[in-house]
């Protein structure tokens, strides 16, 4: 029985760790783009730009903070442990 636990968190784990660089380069590549089109705004002042940017920050907004949050609370992370063991 424990040996099955064993398993399951280092499968959980390993899919935490590749999500979580999923998360990272979708909220960096969010964040870069987001400033992009700010600036490109305040050059041009054309609608689309800032359409661009509020949902580049939607986005930073929702990976950066939500799915991240949810992602270190899986089996066998550390916070886990420490606020269900």
């Amino acid at each position: 029985m424990c040996g099955d636990k064993n398993y399951l968190s280092v499968i959980a784990y390993a899919l935490s760790m590749g999500l979580m660089f999923g998360v990272l380069f979708f909220t960096m590549g969010s964040l870069a783009l987001g400033i992009f089109a700010i600036r490109q705004f305040k050059l041009e002042r054309k609608p689309r730009w800032l359409m661009i940017h509020r949902g580049c920050m939607v986005g930073v907004y929702l990976g950066g903070l939500i799915v991240a949050g949810i992602l270190t609370l899986l089996p066998g992370r550390v916070f886990y442990q420490l606020l269900f063991a």
